[in-house]
């Protein structure tokens, strides 16, 4: 048994070794304090009635103290012999008369004092038993004092039988924590391979979840980590694939252009096409890193108190600069708009990815819609376009990344990596809810998301409704 438990972790040996001590300590402390109250039951039990018997046979001794010494003596054997104890008669002088059995210590004065004082007094010599002192009477007088007591110490009768009974619960005790400690540790165990392999990137190993206690709840929580972090590895993995091939079209039309433009004297349609991929680029660089800042490091949003009017504004000038022309772009600003608390970058980010997605996929002619509308205790910002609308079952999956339509999938008609959609429900997720999309085939999208209002110190600020 021993062997068995130096082959377990140094977890198991400190939990069983500590648990057991405790028992030990408990169940020694219950037996001492049920063996001390039946040891001072047998005290008080021999105290009550030695004191009785001994005051008895000084009575049948006093009146021969003082007289025949043989009759004395006779007379304490006789008493010794009947009542099994041992007796010493001495002198109203406090000296030795007589013993009969074996010799007890000489009680100290104070035992004498107490003895005439209070009737009796109880003491015990070192190895040699207890005894109880009493006064001989006669006449009103001390006529002298007898001494009586047994010869085994005060142990209650049940002694040894308690002492087996607390050995064999010790044993009991120790045997069923054997299978109750390995079910404390044998858990954590299992958390440390697991912890083991995914350290070593098996992400797909899941810790078996038993019960509903607190290592239950760590093995489920750990479970739940190993499913995020395979969902970011994953994603990281094909934003790195997708991104790959992405890079590779318009490096390769610049690439193209340069040898066209060297070919040249005015230059200005391969330039304007080099211009045309080299924002391309830098739009697809922007997604990139904004995606994985979002994914791997989610604390970064710094939410303040933000101006829709001035967000507007600003995604306004920026779309025009990409190419937009002023007459295709309406703005729809409700009047009164409160301050929003959200991060003023992600979502100026945010829009800029649906005015661009709405510019690659309307006709020429076709009116953009940028605007912000209050709903309660949120704005809510849309952008809304008159392009050919897409159909219902395609909508649950336009945030995905990476997912385009099949009529998003060239560059002519003006297709992406797929990042854009994504990171705006990522941007909406971290202001607190879902992003929105409605389109129908022929009557355009409306892409929206809302941010909450910011509150003013004195109370709610911007309350109200409104529709996009």
């Amino acid at each position: 048994m021993f062997w068995w438990h130096r082959r377990q972790g140094r977890l198991y040996r400190r939990f069983y070794g500590f648990t057991l001590l405790v028992v030990l300590a408990s169940v020694g402390v219950a037996f001492f304090i049920a063996n001390r109250g039946h040891l001072q039951q047998f005290r008080d039990h021999f105290v009550h009635v030695g004191t009785g018997v001994a005051q008895l046979a000084a009575d049948q001794l006093a009146p021969l103290v003082g007289g025949d010494r043989a009759a004395l003596q006779s007379s304490a054997n006789g008493l010794a012999d009947r009542l099994g104890a041992r007796v010493a008669v001495f002198g109203p002088d406090r000296r030795p008369l007589l013993t009969s059995g074996e010799p007890m210590p000489v009680p100290p004065a104070a035992e004498f004092d107490e003895a005439a004082r209070d009737g009796s007094a109880i003491g015990h010599g070192m190895g040699q038993g207890h005894w109880v002192l009493v006064p001989m009477r006669s006449g009103g007088s001390v006529r002298g004092y007898l001494q009586g007591g047994i010869v085994r110490r005060f142990e209650p009768p049940s002694f040894w039988r308690a002492a087996s009974s607390f050995a064999l619960v010790l044993i009991l005790v120790a045997l069923f924590m054997v299978p109750a400690t390995r079910g404390v540790t044998r858990p954590l165990e299992q958390l440390t391979e697991s912890i083991r392999r995914f350290g070593a990137g098996d992400f797909s190993h899941r810790v078996p979840v038993r019960g509903h206690d607190e290592i239950a709840k760590l093995a489920a929580a750990m479970n739940e980590m190993a499913e995020r972090l395979s969902t970011v590895l994953h994603t990281q993995r094909e934003l790195l694939a997708n991104v790959s091939h992405e890079l590779r079209s318009p490096l390769a039309r610049i690439e193209v252009a340069l040898e066209l433009a060297r070919g040249q004297a005015n230059p200005v349609g391969p330039l304007d096409a080099i211009a045309d991929d080299m924002n391309e680029l830098s739009r697809l660089i922007d997604d990139v890193l904004a995606t994985s800042r979002l994914e791997l490091r989610p604390e970064s949003a710094r939410p303040a108190r933000l101006s829709i009017g001035e967000l507007i504004e600003d995604a306004r000038r920026h779309t025009l600069a990409a190419g937009l022309a002023s007459t295709r772009l309406t703005l729809e600003l409700a009047p009164d708009l409160p301050e929003a608390m959200a991060d003023g970058e992600l979502c100026a980010h945010a829009l800029r990815n649906l005015l661009d997605n709405a510019r690659k996929h309307t006709p020429e002619g076709t009116a953009i819609v940028l605007g912000a509308v209050q709903q309660r205790d949120r704005i809510r910002l849309f952008v809304r376009d008159a392009g050919p609308g897409l159909p219902a079952e395609e909508l649950p999956r336009l945030f995905e990344p990476f997912y385009r339509p099949d009529a998003s999938r060239t560059r002519a008609s003006g297709g992406g990596a797929g990042l854009g959609l994504s990171l705006v429900r990522r941007i909406a997720e971290l202001h607190g809810a879902e992003p929105e999309v409605k389109s129908a085939p022929g009557e355009g999208t409306l892409f929206s998301f809302t941010v909450p209002v910011a509150v003013d110190p004195g109370g709610p600020a911007g309350l109200g409704s409104g529709t996009a």
